[in-house]
């Protein structure tokens, strides 16, 4: 029995990671989501093809293809979509005396 204590910290930690990992693809997803309705014209300047497949429904770590690269090569995906968006938004100022932000 002592050896099973290490593969358990094993599987944990790798669920964990997962479970993190889907987190940030949902986060992504939701954040998109809430764009494409506040902000459709601008949204649609952003997006990438590959982004209904990756962001289109559920993220679901469990069915990357690829195993541990694939994962790898999905959690960049995530990073890079994140970053774009984000400098994008940061990129948007508010138009002169109105309040709102330009599309």
């Amino acid at each position: 029995m002592a050896g099973s204590a290490p593969d358990a910290t094993h599987v944990l930690a790798a669920v964990r990671t997962l479970s993190r990992l889907e987190l940030v693809g949902e986060s992504l997803r939701s954040a998109l989501e809430q764009l494409a309705q506040a902000a459709p014209d601008w949204l649609l300047g952003l997006v990438e093809p590959e982004w209904d497949e990756r962001y289109g429904r559920k993220v679901d770590i469990g069915k990357v293809p690829g195993g541990k690269a694939g994962v790898t090569a999905l959690a960049e995906a995530f990073g890079q979509d994140g970053r774009k968006v984000l400098a994008a938004a940061w990129a948007a100022t508010p138009r002169p005396g109105t309040g709102r932000w330009r599309r």
